[in-house]
């Protein structure tokens, strides 16, 4: 692989660009050589540095790259003016090219920024390179400033997009990194390509753990536009829980609960050991169809294996508070409609689920932010999906309110794959 960005570049930096001509002896010699000037730059050379730079390029067309260097070697020492010095620079960069090093290809680049005679047209395009190196050996402080000197001189290709990315990220500077990010994608996109998938993911986790919550969510919204599948959208739930509760202790039961059921209705749950902390959850909340109903899908997607036994044993004891508590919604129905509700929630009789909560929404002593919570999820599992939204958007306070927000933003998705 060529340290140079394309085949184009390597033809530029050939001495094709330039024209390479002897100082003259005399004045007369000076008017003639002037009158048969090629048109092209010219860079004025010594007789004995032009004698020695000429036996570089023959072996360095044959891709002999020893003997092109050896010869270069000789070269170097006759070169004493900013011309042949800018000579000696260009043979550099295309050796150090060949021999894929880009420590060397640096130091040629660096020779060529610094020569008042390198074109002024051409310093964009080595800056770019020579940041982009510079990301490449991990040089990510070094790397900026070319960078955005390429940026100030004109160049504003998504190379340098993603290079300036990759610098700001690794000096520690995530926002700064997702405004090129974002730049490269919008760039990508104009070109009519698809901006790759991590470019989304990187802005969207980091952006999950900086707690900027909105911002994350505008972020995977855009990902999975881009790439909608299930998994990128289980991907970023996963972000919001590694934020919202990392270590599996800042929610309360029913908040853990409400978040669960969330990646159940939005096709997040992901392992045998998220099912488990969910129908744990449900089991404890004096909800066991909830708990029974959960562990047949994981079974049935085949997340759970046969031989977990602690799933099993929620399993087992969820069955068997199913049979002595039958009569519980009932019972409850009349004097407190919203606990009804979150048993019909629970055994997947939505429709009754929803007609409960909206007797107990306005009711005194009711939590209204569970209430809608809960009627949003009966009506998401009803198709119902404005009206849904509707309930969402009256819960407030975090973590419901951005709980119920990714409620809102799966319900606008379109279906994923």
């Amino acid at each position: 692989m060529k340290l140079l960005p394309n085949v184009a570049l390597a033809l530029m930096l050939s001495l094709g660009a330039t024209t390479m001509v002897a100082a003259p002896a005399d004045a007369q010699k000076k008017k003639d050589d002037k009158a048969a000037a090629p048109t092209g730059p010219q860079l004025v050379v010594s007789k004995e540095f032009r004698a020695a730079a000429a036996a570089v390029d023959a072996p360095l067309k044959a891709k002999d790259i020893p003997t092109a260097e050896a010869k270069l070697a000789l070269a170097e020492p006759l070169a004493k003016s900013d011309d042949e010095r800018y000579y000696v620079a260009i043979y550099q960069l295309q050796i150090e090219d060949a021999k894929k090093n880009p420590a060397g290809v640096a130091k040629a680049l660096d020779s060529l920024m610094a020569n008042p005679k390198t074109p002024a047209t051409e310093l964009a395009g080595y800056n770019n390179i020579r940041g982009g190196i510079a990301v490449d050996l991990n040089q990510n402080a070094e790397a900026i400033p070319f960078l955005l000197k390429a940026r100030e001189l004109g160049y504003n290709g998504t190379d340098m997009q993603v290079s300036l990315a990759k610098a700001y990220g690794g000096t520690g500077k995530v926002k700064e990194a997702i405004v090129e990010l974002e730049k490269a994608i919008d760039s990508e996109t104009a070109a009519g390509r698809a901006a790759p998938e991590p470019w989304y993911g990187y802005s969207t986790s980091n952006l999950f753990a900086l707690h900027d919550i909105p911002a994350a969510e505008t972020w995977m919204i855009r990902q999975i536009k881009a790439y909608p599948k299930v998994a990128t959208w289980r991907t970023g739930v996963s972000n919001f829980r590694k934020v919202t509760d990392p270590s599996g202790t800042k929610f309360t039961k029913a908040q853990k609960l409400d978040l669960f059921r969330m990646m159940r209705g939005t096709k997040a749950l992901y392992d045998a050991n998220d099912y488990y902390i969910y129908s744990n959850a449900a089991l404890d909340s004096g909800l066991p169809w909830e708990a029974v109903a959960v562990i047949d899908e994981g079974r049935a997607a085949g997340r759970i294996p046969a031989s977990d036994a602690d799933i099993t044993r929620i399993y087992t004891a969820a069955n068997t508070a199913v049979k002595t508590e039958v009569s519980a919604a009932n019972a409850a129905g009349k004097s407190k409609p919203a606990i009804a509700g979150d048993i019909y929630l629970a055994a997947g009789d939505y429709a009754k689920a929803a007609e409960l909560y909206g007797t107990a929404a306005g009711q005194a002593g009711v939590d209204a932010n569970s209430v809608n919570m809960h009627l949003g999820v009966a009506l998401a599992n009803l198709g119902r999906k404005d009206e849904a939204k509707a309930a969402f958007a009256k819960v407030t306070g975090a973590p419901l309110a951005d709980i119920a927000h990714l409620w809102t933003i799966w319900l606008d998705l379109p279906q994923l794959a």
